[in-house]
């Protein structure tokens, strides 16, 4: 096993090169700085740790810049809506549904003469003229179902043209790209302890991996609660931080993303009304192309009801929903505490998210009764043909220098080399990251119960 910053010593004498620090350790060996303290200290409410998310959906990159964007691709058809006038019809389109002129930067309507379009009911017209195309204005259109045309306020979908023989080219039509920005925030924390203290230095025996000899490595008693707490507030921050631009920069995370696509209000607000929010999540996916596989994150009172539902409703023990496995593997579904359900072609892997129930932080302010869907396949550039993951964090690096997760030591007490005359050791760490998310329309953040 290699130990990132640190080298074990031949004796047990405390420098900055033998000391192992929850940054290297904590996720590979556990919590080294408990191991003398069992029988002294209970953790009555366990170890409090509530990262796990992003760590485990893995997705991270480096960036070099304080802000980071990049583009997506709307839908590259579209409806509209027209109402029947003496002219003939009026269409309206919202504005993000509308389409740049190729060529002259102007906007155009996206409907356009030679268009067929079809509604509701069999409704078939060919546009002949549209007024104004820079507009969503009136125009004239051919009957081809020789229905009566609807007068009130009706959907319709472009499915097609047709034009006669010598005529010109159609005006060119680029689809609108959507444009993605959030930066990174710098977040802080560190442990002191005096000179006194640490003479409650924890020492442990470990094999050498660079010379393979015996060597002994040193920890503090504290330190490992004062970097969980740190990395409980990094992954907060992912989750519900808000954009903030400017002298201190903070992050946009899920929450506010996920609202900006999809929010089912009043989601799986009690046991009885589960199936139907089901069934809403998935009519919602389904408009959106969402993705056949997700990942359902829930505070307390969300993931008790879903339960409920599960345990008692008789439908779904006739095959209306099955439980499945995660990325293939039963077990691993099981670790993470996961159950998954199966709909109308869509499976949900259910996961009680800690964070949203934790009593000191977000379970105090009325997340446990709320939750998100995380779409959890990958889309792949078209150029690159890389794949582009729903989520991912972004840490500033560059040249070498990573911000990802900074750990170092300051003080004039049990150091080899003292920064300053302080009885004390200061640890000190430091992050600089940010959420980025891909395609909000695929997401849904749930309140409820």
């Amino acid at each position: 096993m290699a130990y990132t910053n640190a080298t074990p010593s031949s004796m047990q004498i405390a420098t900055t090169n033998n000391y192992i620090s929850s940054t290297d350790f904590l996720n590979s060996m556990g919590a080294i700085t408990d191991a003398d303290r069992g029988e002294m200290l209970v953790e009555r409410y366990g170890t409090q740790n509530l990262t796990g998310l992003m760590e485990m959906l893995g997705n991270k990159a480096p960036v070099d810049s304080t802000s980071y964007f990049h583009y997506e691709e709307g839908f590259i058809h579209s409806t509209v809506t027209a109402t029947t006038t003496l002219n003939g019809l009026v269409f309206t389109v919202t504005a993000p549904l509308q389409f740049t002129g190729a060529g002259d930067g102007n906007e155009i309507h996206n409907v356009r003469p030679g268009d067929i379009l079809q509604a509701t009911g069999g409704h078939v017209i060919r546009i002949a003229t549209i007024t104004n195309a820079e507009e969503a204005s009136a125009g004239t259109y051919v009957n081809i179902s020789g229905t009566s045309i609807p007068t009130d306020s009706t959907d319709w979908a472009i499915v097609g043209n047709a034009f006669a023989e010598g005529t010109d080219q159609p005006a060119g039509l680029t689809p609108s790209v959507i444009e993605y920005k959030n930066q990174v925030q710098i977040m802080k924390e560190a442990y002191e302890v005096t000179g006194s203290a640490l003479t409650e230095k924890i020492w442990f025996e470990v094999e050498d991996p660079a010379t393979g000899r015996t060597g002994y490595l040193w920890a503090l008693k504290g330190e490992g609660d004062t970097f969980r707490r740190f990395n409980n507030y990094c992954e907060t921050q992912m989750i519900v931080g808000r954009s903030q631009a400017g002298a201190i920069n903070q992050t946009e995370g899920l929450e506010a993303f996920a609202k900006a696509g999809n929010t089912q209000t009043g989601a799986f607000s009690n046991a009885d009304n589960t199936l139907a929010e089901f069934v809403e999540a998935v009519n919602t996916l389904d408009a959106n192309r969402g993705a056949k596989e997700n990942l359902l994150i829930a505070g307390h009172d969300l993931a008790l009801n879903i339960d409920r539902f599960l345990t008692t409703d008789s439908r779904f023990t006739q095959g209306a929903v099955s439980y499945g496995a995660f990325n293939g593997s039963q077990e691993m579904a099981v670790g993470f505490g996961i159950a998954s359900m199966y709909l109308g072609g869509y499976t949900f892997h259910k996961m009680k998210y800690e964070p949203f129930s934790y009593p000191q932080m977000l379970g105090a302010v009325g997340y446990k009764g709320q939750g998100c869907i995380i779409p959890m396949d990958s889309q792949r550039d078209a150029g690159s043909r890389t794949s582009i993951p729903s989520l991912r964090i972004r840490y500033k690096a560059a040249e070498g220098y990573s911000r990802e997760m900074e750990h170092w030591m300051e003080g004039g007490a049990g150091l080899d080399v003292k920064t300053n005359g302080i009885d004390q050791l200061k640890l000190n760490y430091r992050t600089e990251r940010g959420f980025e998310g891909f395609a909000a329309n695929r997401f849904i953040w749930l309140t409820g119960a």
